[in-house]
């Protein structure tokens, strides 16, 4: 179903301050888009959106790269 979003664990940098911040990046990718939001200043909430239907018999197989950084 198109706009389905999918929830992910998000990372964790034990540094302190400005160094404690986590950026997210999806490889480009014509099925899901990644959406980043802010719990509060601490957290993020990072979802995986499907912005194209999948079709098994088009594309079998799909695979992601996902970096937090």
């Amino acid at each position: 179903m198109l706009d389905s979003r999918f929830l992910l664990e998000g990372a964790f940098d034990a540094d302190i301050g400005a160094n404690s911040a986590v950026t997210y990046r999806l490889d480009s990718n014509d099925y899901f888009t990644l959406i980043v939001s802010s719990k509060n200043e601490e957290s993020k909430q990072v979802e995986l959106a499907l912005r194209k239907l999948l079709d098994r018999e088009d594309a079998p197989e799909h695979k992601l790269l996902l970096t937090a950084t």
